[in-house]
């Protein structure tokens, strides 16, 4: 009788033992396909990345060149047609060196 419900105990016991261990294993198995989902979608997400940074830097390149293109454009006779004059008298400011950042 004492046997009995020794064995009784033991196999509610390899029971609990065997459900719990088998939740724990399904969580880990799901866990890991949301991991290698997660890298899967990490990897093609940068792969787009790039590309976008490749078509902006190709952007940019193309219109540094358009200015400095419209840079050399600009001339004395292009800034008078705008309105521009020379100054004939120039005012520069100075900063006193006498001032301090403290």
């Amino acid at each position: 009788m004492i046997t009995k419900a020794i064995r009784s105990n033991n196999q509610e016991l390899q029971q609990k033992l065997f459900w719990i261990g088998s939740l724990i294993f399904v969580a880990l198995v799901i866990y890991y396909c949301f991991s290698i989902n997660s890298i899967v979608f990490g990897i093609a997400e940068r792969k787009d990345v790039e590309s976008n940074m490749h078509t902006l830097k190709s952007d940019i390149a193309e219109m540094e060149l358009g200015y400095v293109a419209l840079q050399n454009t600009v001339t004395l006779a292009s800034a008078n047609s705008l309105g521009l004059s020379q100054v004939s008298n120039p005012i520069f400011i100075g900063v006193s060196k006498t001032l301090s950042y403290r």
